[in-house]
């Protein structure tokens, strides 16, 4: 079984990406295949300016590093988010990535299917964040 784990800080090695690679780490000790991808490291591109040429085109017209990501979570079994939240939010990195899956599923169940039933998260905030209870 193969589990990839992707942390969404914009720091290189935050509490995150630490919790991350602990889960990770424990994963492999019993056997798991694992991967850690740190977006810190990656070319993630927010949509912008694209009048959708990816519906018209069925592709992207940015290049860098999502699909790819994509593609490494359609073939893992389980998939682990690491975000943190800055100003009671979630990383906006997360959401430029997240924003790019449109042109990559073709419908919703598709991208149910294929990624978000394999998803888990790992979400980082305290109180100085904007949490209230």
């Amino acid at each position: 079984m193969k589990i990839i784990g992707i942390g969404f800080s914009a720091r290189k090695q935050g509490n995150c990406l630490k919790l991350l690679e602990y889960c990770l780490e424990n994963f492999k000790e019993r056997g798991f295949e694992t991967e850690f991808l740190n977006a810190y490291d990656l070319k993630i591109t927010p949509c912008s300016h694209c009048n959708y040429e990816c519906f018209a085109h069925k592709e992207c017209s940015t290049k860098d590093d999502v699909s790819e990501v994509y593609k490494k979570c359609e073939a893992a079994d389980i998939i682990i988010f690491a975000i943190p939240t800055y100003s009671g939010h979630l990383s906006s990195i997360y959401f430029a990535f997240t924003e790019r899956a449109q042109p990559i599923f073709k419908s919703f169940q598709e991208c149910a299917e294929k990624l978000l039933k394999k998803i888990n998260f790992i979400i980082i905030g305290n109180l100085s964040s904007g949490f209230e209870k």
